[in-house]
């Protein structure tokens, strides 16, 4: 999958720049494809995701970002010739886009069922999980937060986890720091949903793992692959379900 953008208004007009990876930053920062000049560009303006078969945008700034001059919150989802405004003179737009094929759609079914078993898996395991930590109170969200998101950044691009899901990891995060618990807990849901039916394939839950977010939340282990797939789905089902 790839996303053209093109830069047709402000300081930086005739750059290019092709998003193909999971996440592509658009501001003046050093993590930017295209280091943006034009004033009222933030450093991390704004976010394009590739997911779901499709590339999102997400605001970043306080200067906020429009979408064919429509104020955007939360993702959106782009389309051809969109244009996408940054600052009052830097506008980007939505040259051509690419999706994945037929082949690598029926690829992603054929992983559905190993995905929905683990996740049901998980979601069994913390309906009856009353006190997961046995009572030590040392639970830390923030800790398990930044270990699985470490980890999915790494190996999102091997088809370990289904494209997108450290956008929303983050997404999700963010909105529930900033207190929006009902924006949280929309993409909470989109993320389980997304790993229950997206083309990756997190790897099965061991007799060994079946504590792993426990021992994340506590900082005890350093897990292997497998124990980080367990992990994240039962971070992922327990925030979904509101569990915490």
């Amino acid at each position: 999958m790839e996303c053209v953008l093109k830069v047709i208004s402000g300081a930086d007009a005739g750059e290019e720049l092709r998003c193909s990876g999971p996440e592509t930053v658009l501001g003046k920062g050093a993590r930017s494809a295209v280091r943006f000049s034009g004033a009222g560009v933030s450093y991390e303006h704004a976010l394009i995701v590739r997911g779901e078969g499709a590339f999102f945008v997400e605001n970043l700034s306080a200067n906020g970002t429009f979408v064919n001059e429509e104020r955007i919150s939360g993702r959106v989802k782009l389309r051809a010739r969109d244009r996408v405004r940054l600052s009052a003179d830097t506008v980007v737009r939505v040259e051509s886009m690419t999706v994945e094929g037929a082949a690598a759609r029926g690829n992603g079914r054929t992983r559905l069922l190993l995905v929905v078993v683990v996740l049901r898996r998980a979601a069994r395991r913390a309906a009856v999980l009353v006190d997961p930590f046995g009572g030590t109170g040392a639970a830390d969200y923030g800790l398990a937060y930044g270990k699985l998101l470490a980890w999915v950044d790494g190996v999102e691009g091997t088809g370990q986890v289904p494209a997108g899901t450290a956008g929303l990891l983050r997404s999700a995060w963010r909105l529930e720091q900033a207190g929006d618990k009902a924006g949280a807990g929309k993409e909470w849901v989109r993320l389980q949903v997304l790993l229950a039916g997206g083309a990756g394939t997190l790897p099965p839950v061991g007799p060994n793992d079946q504590r792993a977010l426990d021992r994340l939340m506590q900082g005890k282990a350093t897990l292997n692959d497998e124990g980080m797939g367990a992990g994240l789905v039962e971070f992922v089902t327990m925030e979904a379900r509101g569990a915490r």
